[in-house]
């Protein structure tokens, strides 16, 4: 059974995992992969220091972005993937390191390195709900992702080929999209997980929540009852402390008014993984069918018997991971200069 008070952790990938781990190298953050939701109330798990990076958020009283880094041991040069998860809610805010472990193997084993951040009001296991639920919109995590990538632009890690790998599950897709028509001059290669989301944000809230399988709470059981809802919270769009479907009224009026894919802006390779179990599997059609009307170099992976939790299969991950080392062997490197 799915529940409304769900929604969003049906659409998040997962922003949580393990329990402790042995951490066998001090300063390099472990992989680790989590087989229950349950583990992650027990984390203990100790990140390391000099994995542990900051830089400066837009705004004078704003607090630091906090971000992770992990880069490959290898010879020569490597690309940094920046890795952005799913959506949050309020009770399952958390930090992002194990999503980091989840997926850190992966990507250190086809010689990239990977960069994940933490959300605002989140430090490791520290974590201010309040503080996370006042900022949290999907406006705000694409401005902290660049951020980012503009501090490692002007101070490079040593190695660093000058090429981002962009990789967003879930929400994580929509922003990477944004993030790749901002950086074309530096991005090798793009993915999207289950993240190629509808133009409009009312429908694809509504495609989920008519494929629910109980019954509705008042105020969306039509298409009409919903739409007015919408409606309603677009009159109070600033407040972080009233919610509709489990997400606050200023994360939903951010996202109605997030920027519209600009398809004809992307000339690098983005690659599509959706599961034709997914309520928002049609978006993604939709997606990849305006991207090749615009001429993209787009590749689409569409699984029969998966739905939106793509990190249960693992043969797809290796499956994108095929194609993105292609790229990686074919994509032109860029010398940067270090400071």
């Amino acid at each position: 059974m799915k529940s409304t008070t769900a929604f969003f952790a049906i659409l998040c990938v997962f922003y949580h995992s393990d329990i402790s781990a042995c951490d066998s190298h001090k300063d390099e953050i472990t992989p680790y992969k989590f087989q229950t939701y349950e583990e992650l109330e027990t984390s203990t798990y100790a990140i390391p220091k000099a994995s542990r990076f900051t830089t400066t958020r837009e705004g004078n009283s704003s607090p630091d972005i906090i971000y992770y880094l992990s880069k490959p041991a290898i010879d020569g040069t490597y690309p940094i993937t920046i890795f952005c998860g799913g959506s949050s809610q309020k009770e399952n805010a958390g930090t992002i390191i194990h999503v980091h472990r989840y997926f850190v193997k992966e990507f250190l084993d086809i010689g990239s390195a990977m960069i994940t951040l933490e959300q605002w009001g989140v430090d490791g296991h520290d974590i201010d709900r309040d503080v996370f639920m006042a900022n949290y919109t999907r406006t705000q995590r694409l401005k902290d992702h660049q951020q980012v990538i503009n501090a490692i632009k002007a101070h490079p890690p040593i190695g660093w080929n000058g090429k981002f790998i962009l990789v967003g599950v879930s929400e994580g897709g929509p922003i990477v999209t944004s993030l790749t028509e901002q950086n074309q001059d530096s991005v090798l290669a793009t993915m999207s997980w289950c993240g190629s989301g509808a133009e409009d944000w009312r429908d694809e809230m509504w495609s989920f929540l008519e494929a629910m399988d109980e019954e509705l709470p008042e105020g969306t059981r039509t298409r009409e009852e919903f739409n007015q809802s919408v409606e309603n919270v677009l009159l109070d769009p600033t407040a972080y402390d009233k919610e509709f479907c489990g997400m606050s009224y200023l994360y939903h009026a951010d996202t109605l008014s997030y920027p519209l894919p600009q398809y004809s802006e992307i000339n690098t390779p983005f690659l599509v993984v959706a599961g034709a179990k997914d309520s928002g599997a049609r978006f993604a059609d939709e997606f990849v069918q305006k991207a090749k009307e615009a001429s993209m170099d787009i590749t689409y992976i569409k699984v029969d018997d998966m739905d939106h939790f793509i990190r249960k299969r693992s043969d797809v991950i290796e499956e994108a991971l095929v194609w993105l080392r292609g790229h990686m062997q074919n994509g032109p490197e860029r010398k940067v200069k270090l400071i």
